[in-house]
């Protein structure tokens, strides 16, 4: 966790740590915490695939948080 919010010194919100932190407060039961993040990382994936459509990073990214939130994948 502390490599997820160190991430933020250097630059904007990531996707990846965006779910790390979500996971962490999944661990700890903290739902609406986790909530937060994984809709954050589920946010700025879309933005990131609306310029790169054929990044396989980008697309299974995709594919792990609509797997979270129930959402048909990409094909």
């Amino acid at each position: 966790m502390d490599a997820a919010i160190s991430s933020f010194r250097y630059g904007a919100a990531r996707p990846e740590f965006c779910c790390r932190l979500g996971f962490n407060f999944l661990q700890k039961n903290d739902m609406v915490s986790a909530i937060f993040w994984y809709k954050l990382a589920y946010l700025h994936n879309e933005i990131a695939f609306h310029y790169r459509p054929e990044d396989l990073k980008i697309i299974n990214n995709k594919r792990c948080l609509e797997a979270i939130w129930g959402i048909d994948a990409v094909e």
